[in-house]
């Protein structure tokens, strides 16, 4: 998941995988914090957008997570693990 724009930045690379822990930890404040300045700091990193979203689902943060997966897709409009995520979202509000 944590792959494409991250690998010409490994430092990207190593906090996006620091966030992975914080997820996997369920610290999902601090992940999506992190996220946020990352999201600011590298607007063009799909990553980073998806990840963030992906945080935001699992909070309940529906149409937050609908504003960082429609920036994600406006850089990739083909990224299906996105329009599954939108979907899933749009589901949930109803």
């Amino acid at each position: 998941m944590v792959a494409s724009v991250s690998l010409n930045k490994p430092e990207i690379m190593v906090e996006l995988e620091n966030v992975v822990s914080l997820i996997a930890e369920g610290r999902f404040a601090e992940a999506e914090a992190r996220l946020g300045t990352m999201a600011e700091e590298e607007p063009g990193n799909q990553d980073i957008l998806q990840l963030l979203s992906v945080v935001l689902l699992q909070q309940g943060e529906f149409n937050r997570a609908l504003f960082w997966i429609d920036r994600s897709l406006a850089l990739d409009d083909h990224n299906a693990g996105a329009h599954f995520n939108r979907a899933g979202a749009l589901y949930s509000l109803g």
